[in-house]
C-alpha cells in the first residue's frame, strides 16, 4: 500500500517546512498574506505530491496528467513541466517586482536623509 522511499520523506519533510516557516513569518509579520498564499501553496503541493506519489494505491501523476490534458495540455510531463516553469517564472518575476521596489524606497530614504543631514548641518551652523 505504502511504497516509501527516501525522496518521499525528504518531500514531507520540506512541504511540512514550508508550511511551518510560512506560518511563523506571518505570525510574525514579516511576510504579508500573499507570500503566505504563495509559499503555503507550494508546501502543499509538494506535500500532495510526496504521499500520492508513495501510496501505491493511487496514481497521482496520472490523474495530474488527465487533468492537465483535459485543459488542453498534448502529454502529461510536457505539461507538468510546463506549469512548474510557468510558476518558477511567477516567482522570479514576483521577486524582480519586489527588488525594484526596494530599491525605490531606499533610494527615497536615502534622499531624505540627505536632506536631513544637510538641513541639520545648517542649524547648528546658524547657532554658531
Amino acid at each position: 500500500m505504502f511504497g516509501f522511499s527516501a525522496i518521499h520523506v525528504i518531500g514531507i519533510v520540506a512541504g511540512l517546512a514550508l508550511l511551518y516557516q510560512s506560518y511563523r513569518l506571518v505570525a510574525a509579520r514579516k511576510e504579508g498574506i500573499f507570500e503566505f498564499l504563495l509559499w503555503a501553496g507550494f508546501g502543499v503541493g509538494l506535500l500532495v505530491i510526496s504521499i500520492g506519489s508513495a501510496l501505491e494505491t493511487v496514481d497521482l501523476l496520472a490523474a495530474l496528467e488527465g487533468g492537465l490534458s483535459a485543459l488542453g495540455f498534448a502529454r502529461g510531463t510536457d505539461s507538468i513541466f510546463f506549469v512548474s516553469n510557468l510558476l518558477l517564472l511567477f516567482v522570479v518575476f514576483y521577486t524582480y517586482v519586489q527588488l525594484v521596489e526596494s530599491r525605490r524606497q531606499l533610494s527615497d530614504l536615502t534622499q531624505e536623509l540627505a536632506l536631513l543631514r544637510y538641513d541639520l548641518e545648517q542649524r547648528t551652523d546658524d547657532e554658531d
